[in-house]
């Protein structure tokens, strides 16, 4: 491969919508191993902007690294690029990466490399890293995995207890009570059907992505069918934040979305105005309504396993500050948009201000789910101390639901 160019698309939505994709590569003679007799291992897993991170070991160097299924690749991707300088790795090839905003980037392609988690070594394995960039630097967590593990292992999620389990399909047996649900692929991708009752009443059958490397509830592709449109309260903001910029479409709520047997109201959607991918028909299901249940991925069986766990009626919350926050180097959060009309706006904080503290706790030790929890309880009133160029100040911002 050396010298060789290849193609790879890289859209990564950061804070409100997390997702890491790729368009298929070459594929390697990869094998793992287990070490010991018992076939399956059970390890932590942190939930990351609504995204399941775990640890990996390559070359005696951790990573934290998201479990993707929107990720279709062989392999690992690091964006993580200096950590990954530590591996020592012979590169062997190049990708053209392009981001969500259309610039390219050029990614290193190493082959043959171990990693291993917890007690399964996976070997002959290909690892793309990424190249030095601002805007990575901002990850919350070092690359993606996805098809390497989902296209041999059934992976068992427990939200409630993060913790991730990794077995041989021989030896899962099915949870009492859980629903079992067939899923279909597309170029690796795994999709599925449900329906959504827009606000004009019109219910509309869908065809989605699952995609746990995306952050949000669902996102839909405005005009894919005519009755999906916006709704009238809508906002138009930053989705996210990619290896190269920013991305922006809109929030509002729709009235239902059913997906097999299970229903949610006043559900809030993310509204992009482009497919990703041409077979992409409506959009994706994410990880915010896929946490509500104990979820069971048998990808070689072509199918999933759901049972609603203790999350499964928790509202669908936007920031009641207004504010679209994004990570600094130093762990604390920039505010990068604030919403028009906010109570945020009103009390005075203004973009580019780097939140220090909330009700006095340090923004870097806030884990990054709790962070943004605390800015979903109506009417509370949230304490932050900001930094705006050379001043400090501290600013008290009463909570609104704005949409």
């Amino acid at each position: 491969m050396k010298g060789c160019k290849l193609f790879i698309l890289i859209f990564v939505l950061l804070l409100i919508a997390n997702t890491l994709n790729a368009q298929s590569t070459e594929v390697l003679n990869s094998t793992y191993k287990w070490f010991g007799d018992q076939k399956q291992i059970t390890v932590p897993f942190k939930l990351v902007r609504n995204l399941i991170v775990i640890p990996i070991e390559i070359n005696n160097v951790k990573f934290d690294i998201a479990l993707d299924t929107g990720f279709p690749n062989p392999g690992i991707n690091i964006n993580n690029n200096k950590k990954a300088a530590g591996l020592n790795l012979k590169y062997t090839g190049e990708m053209d990466v392009v981001g969500a905003n259309g610039a390219t980037l050029t990614a290193k392609t190493a082959s043959g490399v171990k990693f291993k988690i917890d007690n399964i070594e996976f070997s002959n394995q290909e690892v793309t890293v990424m190249p030095e960039n601002p805007n990575l630097a901002l990850f919350p967590f070092d690359g993606a995995i996805g098809n390497e593990i989902l296209s041999r292992f059934i992976v068992d999620i427990n939200y409630g207890t993060k913790l991730l389990t990794i077995l041989e399909p021989s030896a899962y047996i099915k949870k009492e009570g859980a629903k079992e649900i067939k899923i279909n692929f597309v170029d690796n991708f795994p999709t599925v059907t449900g329906s959504v009752t827009m606000e004009s009443g019109a219910v509309i059958p869908v065809n989605m992505v699952l995609d746990l490397g995306a952050g949000h509830t669902l996102a839909l592709i405005l005009g894919s069918q005519k009755e999906i449109v916006l709704p009238k309260n809508n906002i138009k903001t930053i989705l996210g934040r990619g290896a190269t910029g920013e991305v922006f479409g809109y929030k509002g709520r729709i009235k239902n979305f059913t997906f097999n047997g299970f229903s949610f109201d006043n559900v809030l959607v993310s509204f992009n105005e482009n497919r990703r991918f041409a077979f992409e028909k409506d959009g994706n299901l994410g990880s915010v309504i896929m946490q509500r249940f104990d979820l069971t991925l048998d990808f070689p069986g072509k199918r999933i396993f759901l049972k609603p766990n203790t999350f499964f009626r928790d509202p669908f919350e936007f920031n009641m500050a207004g504010l679209i926050l994004a990570r600094t180097p130093q762990g604390t959060a920039k505010i990068s948009q604030i919403i028009e009309n906010s109570e945020g706006e009103k009390a005075g904080l203004k973009t580019g201000d780097i939140i220090l503290k909330v009700n006095n706790k340090e923004a870097g030790q806030i884990d990054a789910t709790e962070f943004n929890k605390l800015f979903e309880e109506e009417n509370q009133v949230v304490e932050l101390v900001i930094k705006r160029g050379e001043t400090t100040k501290t600013i008290s911002v009463k909570l609104r639901r704005i949409i």
